[in-house]
């Protein structure tokens, strides 16, 4: 109870840094996120790109590319992370 209450508070407190991030990407970026966030990593994996209609795969590796240089994605084994889990947490609460 006292972690939910203080998680919620930060993410409250960290709106305006998390908007901040959403108005440097792109409409596509942000739904790419949103997946990420959602899937609990991204891939280049059809099962993955479909089920969150993403498309085409040249869209999806500049998105990914800008991500990773704004250090909010990490690419681990060919997955990609949210590098915050605070903005995950956000981003699944924002879809």
């Amino acid at each position: 109870m006292i972690f939910k209450k203080a998680l919620e508070r930060l993410l409250i407190n960290q709106y305006d840094y998390f908007q901040g991030i959403r108005t440097q990407l792109t409409s596509f970026q942000v739904r790419l996120l949103t997946a990420v966030a959602l899937h609990g990593f991204g891939t280049y994996e059809s099962e993955f790109l479909q089920k969150y209609r993403l498309f085409p795969t040249s869209s999806i590796q500049k998105a990914y590319k800008r991500m990773i240089d704004l250090d909010i994605l990490e690419k681990q084994n060919n997955q990609f992370c949210i590098s915050d889990p605070f903005l995950e947490h956000w981003l699944k609460q924002q879809s």
